[in-house]
């Protein structure tokens, strides 16, 4: 049974365009009309005869519309319109005009519709698979232009296979669903499970959110990006609204420029979630991530952030942050693993001073997170965590491994502490932080050259070296509050 086959058995379903068919409970299994046509036994909703005539009435098949011969699609054959077939992907298929096959089916794909004579409609799922199209670009314009003209638009699924996508700036339009299989997917990992891969090869943004007002409840699935050094997931054009309730769950990507906004322009989303477990970002050639709005929940589940120093040295991306919060209001970052080796920043928050507003006051609420050199060995040139503005908590955060090389971060001022503050609110509470391998103690956990700052209850670890003292912090600028968990200078 071919794998769509075994999608049609299931809760979702499988439809894909107007007119797209779901099973009636026999004949619209098609392995099981597969076996019965070619068998030369079709029998549906045959009445079945009175016990008085049994043995002396005998059943006709009642399928409409079914022609008799060929059963199975073939090249070079002529086909008459209407005649029905099974085509090599396994759907029952209607020519839509008279003709002669070619060598190859996908050559006169266009020349088939989705029979309607098995089955009831569907309008929940359209499969960018069965659309028309000489390529997968093709494919998914015509899915996106379909699901768009809905009044409620269906969710747009790719199979487990590698879609080649050329063409970038679709533009997301309120409702709009994009979702893979379910499955752990990753394309660094190899792993038997959702193998769906998108391989973007514009430059710019896939999809760029350009619409002057607010989008809603877009949402992204299970699925994984490969680049594409100059493709981003999403981008955002200037003017611009905000991307209202956008959900994003179990996303992976290696190799592209960035995932969400570019260095030069935020991506903004409002009350957004990014959930599920399997979120693994790779290998960007940017920071994968800038993003502003407000009342967001991001990665509650976790996110593993990761990119080689040779993708930073590529993309002349020194000193950029994997994550950017510029001007992030009221927005909860769940357990983030985020790796900052070389020339890579971890987080940056920005945003207004503190108590200066009302409106984007810029409160970032970091629970969890693992912010990191690869170890004390290859650390961060400078500051993991980088604080110009607004209003930031790490709590209970391990951040580790920096201050390698201040200096070639290209910062202003130069960074002087793991974690560095020149504007803003900063409460530290809980966490960890261990030393690059043979740096002393003096390089400060904390500096804060503006605005003020709150540390408690820190914990240290040891692997870079033995303390004999407390992590520092340091006010130079700012100002500095601590308990007996760290020292302040």
């Amino acid at each position: 049974m071919s794998a769509k086959a075994v999608a049609d058995k299931g809760a979702p379903g499988k439809a894909v365009a107007a007119g797209e068919v779901r099973d009636k409970p026999l004949l619209g299994r098609k392995s099981v009309l597969m076996g019965m046509l070619a068998s030369g036994f079709v029998v549906a909703n045959a009445a079945r005869p009175s016990d008085a005539f049994a043995g002396t009435t005998k059943p006709s098949g009642i399928v409409a519309g079914v022609s008799a011969s060929p059963l199975i699609w073939k090249p070079a054959t002529a086909f008459a319109q209407g005649q029905q077939v099974i085509s090599p992907d396994n759907n029952v298929v209607c020519a839509n005009a008279a003709h002669t096959s070619s060598a190859a089916y996908a050559t006169d794909v266009a020349k088939w519709t989705l029979s309607t004579t098995f089955g009831k409609t569907r309008t929940d799922t359209v499969w960018v698979d069965d659309m028309a199209g000489s390529n997968d670009d093709a494919k998914l314009t015509a899915a996106l232009a379909y699901a768009a003209a809905q009044a409620l638009p269906p969710v747009i699924r790719f199979s487990n296979r590698t879609y080649m996508l050329a063409v970038g700036g679709h533009t997301p339009f309120t409702g709009m669903k994009l979702w893979g299989p379910e499955g752990y997917n990753n394309p660094e990992r190899g792993v038997a499970g959702n193998g769906t891969r998108l391989q973007l090869s514009m430059s710019g943004g896939w999809f760029v959110n350009s619409s002057a007002a607010s989008t809603f409840t877009v949402s992204f699935g299970n699925l994984a990006f490969i680049g594409g050094s100059s493709a981003s997931v999403i981008t955002q054009n200037s003017g611009a609204g905000t991307m209202y309730c956008l959900m994003m769950h179990n996303i992976s990507s290696s190799g592209l420029y960035s995932v969400l906004g570019t260095q030069a322009s935020k991506l903004l989303i409002t009350a957004a979630t990014f959930d599920g477990g399997g979120w693994e970002i790779n290998n960007c050639y940017s920071g994968a991530f800038h993003l502003g709005g407000s009342d967001n929940t991001l990665w509650p589940n976790g996110c593993l952030l990761d990119s080689a120093t040779a993708y930073n040295t590529a993309g002349s991306a020194q000193g950029q942050y994997h994550l950017w919060c510029d001007y992030l209001d009221k927005t909860y970052i769940g357990p983030m693993y985020i790796t900052c080796e070389g020339g890579w920043g971890g987080i940056k928050v920005s945003g207004p001073a503190y108590n200066s507003g009302s409106v984007n006051a810029g409160v970032v609420n970091v629970h969890g997170a693992r912010i990191e050199g690869r170890n004390p060995g290859q650390p961060c040139d400078g500051a993991n965590v980088r604080i110009e503005g607004g209003q930031t908590t790490l709590n209970d955060c391990w951040i580790s491994y920096g201050m390698a090389s201040p200096a070639t971060m290209g910062h202003s001022p130069t960074d002087a502490g793991v974690i560095h503050q020149t504007a803003g609110r900063l409460i530290i509470h809980g966490g960890q932080h261990d030393r690059t391998g043979g740096m002393a103690e003096t390089v400060p956990y904390l500096y804060s050259s503006g605005g003020s700052a709150r540390v408690r209850d820190l914990s240290v670890a040891s692997r870079g070296g033995i303390w004999a003292g407390l992590p520092r912090a340091k006010a130079n600028g700012g100002s500095v509050s601590v308990d007996d968990t760290a020292t302040a200078v």
